[in-house]
């Protein structure tokens, strides 16, 4: 602060004038130092709000990815249960096969009993 007074400025006066610019030149940098950790805060703040929304994006992933585990293994119950079925089916055309096959002899011996029958009448 500067006075119109006709002394020449007394050490103590200096003194005060030096040590509030000190003060103000103090306060400027701490005015700084405030705005870049708020700006640091703001990015911080920034970065949890998108791992949050990775996370939460990752943990739908996982649920998605159990539920397809369990639609697998319900569909691989479901084709075991088709293999068994169709081992009886092969099982079932097996033995109708074996029953056509001695049809098949019974009605051949059949025939040749028949043959004789007529040769023999002859």
């Amino acid at each position: 602060s500067e006075s119109t007074s006709p002394f020449p400025p007394s050490p103590t006066s200096i003194a005060l004038a030096l040590k509030e610019k000190n003060l103000e030149e103090k306060v400027r940098e701490l005015e700084k130092e405030v705005g870049r950790l708020e700006g640091e805060l703001k990015a911080a703040v920034a970065h949890r709000s998108k791992m949050t929304a990775e996370m939460e994006g990752l943990l739908k992933d996982a649920e998605g990815m159990s539920e397809l585990r369990r639609t697998i293994g319900r569909k691989e119950e479901d084709i075991r249960e088709i293999e068994v079925k169709n081992y009886q089916i092969m099982q079932e055309n097996l033995q109708i096969k074996k029953q056509m096959a001695k049809m098949q002899i019974d009605f051949e011996t059949l025939l040749k009993e028949k043959i004789k029958e007529m040769k023999m009448k002859d």
